[in-house]
């Protein structure tokens, strides 16, 4: 099949999933919208603290991805999460009383904003900024530099949020409850268009890239839900926190199916490998039996040379031998026929 022709369908299809990672969250905008459900802050806190740590572990497993990449874009994701699931972190604290902090208690104001914001910030950075760290101690540097700045950042962010008047952003009897939210939501959308941009060149078509798209994507909608909530309880919040959540898992399955396929393609390339020595050693074994072919060739070719030469010496000898007979031959007939002589001659001497 025709590469570009490949690469079309596999855009189409990539599309409509990409569609449908947007659009499927927001088919229960309507049930959310028009539903009376509300729960307690104990369960809204449980939320939080699961939404926390999906978005910790995430970042975990993306700063691992960085020590093993080195490319600032997963320290820079990692960081994203790592702010996230702090944030909720405190806001579960402050909703949940089974972790002994106090009464239940609302959400704090703006503390999932603060959270939010950055989230996207750091991960319109990290998609701008893709520089590689080669050696391991550059990349733990430049992590712990990264980390510790993000750190104080939210920190500092964390404790300016109880003094600002985050209330008066919470428009409960407009359209609109959250404009903030509206803000954040338009940057996820922003984000979302990047990232789908940024897989279509063939350097960054990943499955980490591919899971990011999904994950933005879901922070989209849980943004939309979280544009009408009245309430830290009501069904439009409970969205927003289902989505948060399975905002960072998305991430866990991209690096999950980038290692596989990570050690698929190692198991790949071992088997060529293997089958490279055993061609390598098959053609050892040939050589080795073609230097052996020669070599007997050349000991006969000598042996033959040397027997030829043994020959030509016997038959120079024998033609010599022949030549000396045929010489002494000659010789003893000539000495008979002078004996004769010599006896008629005598005979005469007698005669005379």
């Amino acid at each position: 099949m025709d590469p570009t022709t490949t690469y079309t369908k596999n855009r189409e299809s990539d599309l409509v999933i990409w569609t449908l990672f947007v659009v499927t969250p927001l088919a229960f905008y309507p049930w959310a919208l028009g539903s009376d459900l509300t729960i307690g802050a104990e369960a809204a806190g449980v939320l939080e603290f699961w939404s926390s740590v999906a978005a910790l572990i995430a970042g975990v497993m993306i700063l691992i991805h960085f020590f093993a990449n080195g490319s600032r874009f997963f320290l820079m994701i990692s960081l994203a999460f790592l702010l996230q699931g702090g944030e909720d972190i405190f806001n579960s604290l402050h909703l949940t009383p089974w972790l002994n902090i106090g009464p239940a208690q609302g959400p704090v104001p703006g503390m999932h904003v603060c959270g939010r914001l950055f989230l996207i910030a750091c991960i319109m950075v990290g998609y701008f900024v893709r520089k590689k760290y080669t050696e391991a101690r550059l990349r733990r540097r430049r992590m712990l530099q990264v980390l510790g700045v993000g750190a104080v950042a939210a920190g500092g962010a964390t404790a300016l949020v109880g003094f600002l008047p985050f209330e008066r952003c919470v428009l409960p009897g407009n359209t609109i409850c959250r404009p903030v939210d509206l803000v954040l939501a338009v940057l996820f959308l922003a984000a979302f268009f990047l990232f789908v941009r940024a897989y279509r060149k063939r350097e960054y078509r990943t499955p980490f890239v591919y899971s990011m798209i999904g994950s933005i994507a879901f922070g989209f909608a849980a943004q939309i839900f979280m544009i009408h909530c009245r309430a830290g309880n009501d069904a439009q919040y409970i969205m927003f926190v289902t989505l948060k959540t399975a905002q960072s898992i998305f991430p866990m399955f991209g690096i999950a199916i980038g290692t596989f396929r990570m050690f698929k393609r190692q198991e790949q390339m071992s088997a060529e490998l293997q089958a490279a020595f055993d061609r390598e050693a098959s053609l050892a074994a040939s050589a080795a039996a073609a230097a052996a072919e020669r070599y007997q060739k050349e000991k006969l070719a000598k042996a033959l040379k040397e027997a030829q030469e043994a020959r030509a010496l016997a038959e120079r000898e024998t033609a010599e031998l022949e030549r000396m007979n045929r010489v002494m031959v000659g010789r003893e007939i000539r000495m008979t026929e002078l004996k004769k002589r010599i006896a008629e001659l005598e005979k005469e001497v007698e005669k005379g």
